[in-house]
């Protein structure tokens, strides 16, 4: 199974752990998707795949404004591990494929 999918992905934060839904689709190494935070969609491209590994940049829209957000990760099964490196800092990311 590819990276392509939905994920619940949580993020363990400096205010907490943050959840939000990621869906990522690939085309070759190109990596694009969106993140909703709450009621907040947030769309990016320009993200790549190699191999397993991801990485891509986002500004989310969230409740105290547009956190720049750096995410990387790699997919083990329907896990993807990693971080998010944000202006306030890095965040350890799991985000769990969820099955239709």
């Amino acid at each position: 199974m590819g990276i392509d999918g939905v994920y619940e992905m949580i993020a363990d934060t400096y205010v907490g752990k943050k959840v939000s839904t990621l869906t990522l689709k690939t085309d070759g190494t190109e990596l694009s998707g969106t993140v909703l935070d709450g009621k907040r969609l947030t769309e990016f491209n320009g993200g790549t795949v190699n191999g397993n590994e991801i990485n891509f940049y986002a500004e989310i829209k969230t409740d105290i404004g547009k956190v720049k957000s750096y995410i990387s990760g790699v997919l083990d099964g329907d896990i993807i591990t990693g971080t998010n490196k944000t202006q306030f800092g890095p965040a350890p990311i799991v985000a769990t494929r969820i099955k239709p």
